[in-house]
């Protein structure tokens, strides 16, 4: 995984549950930045060792095949107010370290695959963490890039397992389930 050395050193715990069938076709480095973005933010939500939960089932949306990907934390959560601004760019919430694009650009790629991003928080003190739950169609490339990739007859040739290892060897990838 690419946050194991954060991961280990912040004592945070990470489970994975992959019980998506389906096969999903998309760009590596796409994919690589919508789930590094949300791994990244969940690792830095939290102030002492809690666990994140990433799930990969399979889905449907408005008849479109695909999958939903969870990304859940126990970290401090999110203030209610921030909710309706974390998908605007330069909006951030960590004024030493953000820029405010991490979710923008998440948003931007979902939403350029016909796909969906939703977010769930909760700050109180027994019942804290964040959940964002996207889906993501079959064949998640942008109509334009769909084209091009069709044009030059593009297969796809790597493999993301599980969430987030990046052992793909082109820029091209399949996301699919153990």
């Amino acid at each position: 995984m690419v946050y194991d050395s954060r991961l280990r050193a912040a004592g945070i715990e990470v489970h994975i549950d992959c019980s998506a069938k389906s096969t999903v076709k998309g760009l590596r480095g796409e994919m690589h930045q919508v789930l590094s973005n949300l791994i990244s933010n969940s690792i830095d939500a939290m102030p002492q060792p809690e666990k994140i939960s990433i799930s990969i089932e399979d889905s449907n949306l408005e008849g479109m095949k695909g999958v939903t990907i969870t990304v859940a934390d126990t970290g401090k959560g999110i203030p209610s107010e921030n909710l309706p601004r974390l998908f605007e760019p330069f909006f951030t919430t960590k004024p030493d370290s953000g820029t405010g694009m991490g979710l923008w650009v998440v948003k931007q790629f979902v939403d350029s695959w016909s796909g969906q991003i939703s977010v769930k928080s909760s700050t109180d003190k027994d019942n804290h963490g964040t959940t964002f739950s996207l889906f993501v169609p079959v064949v998640a490339l942008s109509k334009t890039r769909n084209k091009n990739i069709q044009a030059r007859q593009a297969l796809p040739i790597g493999q993301l397992l599980a969430a987030n290892s990046f052992a793909a060897a082109n820029s091209f990838i399949v996301l699919r389930s153990k």
